[in-house]
């Protein structure tokens, strides 16, 4: 009995793929965005006075800490997507092997109906 697979976990599988490269991007921008914030909230802490400085220098390290987690979190995201694509590959070839042994068993098949039914009639 041959497996057959639906063709739709493949698209399934691409649109996954497409949605968590985006959401990387998004990762990125944000990170982007927060390491700017990040150096003007620290250049408005240096201007400041001591007491408000120390607080807010506190509140940037934190944000800073914040920001490494997502940071890795990105890179957890990107390695998954890379897996992701492993799959879709491995998935690609194994749908090729089905395919070809299908169309290996029908060939076998007709030539061994086609061989049976030259030998009845030589007979």
């Amino acid at each position: 009995m041959v497996v057959h697979r639906p063709s739709s976990d493949s698209r399934l599988l691409s649109n996954l793929i497409t949605h968590e490269k985006d959401y990387s991007k998004q990762l990125s921008n944000l990170l982007d965005s927060s390491y700017a914030s990040l150096a003007s909230l620290s250049a408005y802490a240096a201007a400041t006075g001591q007491p408000v400085s120390r607080v807010i220098t506190c509140v940037a390290g934190h944000f800073s800490s914040a920001d490494d987690a997502l940071r890795r979190y990105k890179t957890a995201i990107e390695a998954w997507c890379e897996q992701l694509k492993t799959l879709k590959d491995m998935e690609t070839e194994v749908s090729t092997i089905i395919r070809d042994r299908e169309i290996l068993c029908v060939v076998l098949l007709c030539y061994s109906c086609y061989s049976t039914v030259f030998i009845s009639l030589s007979l």
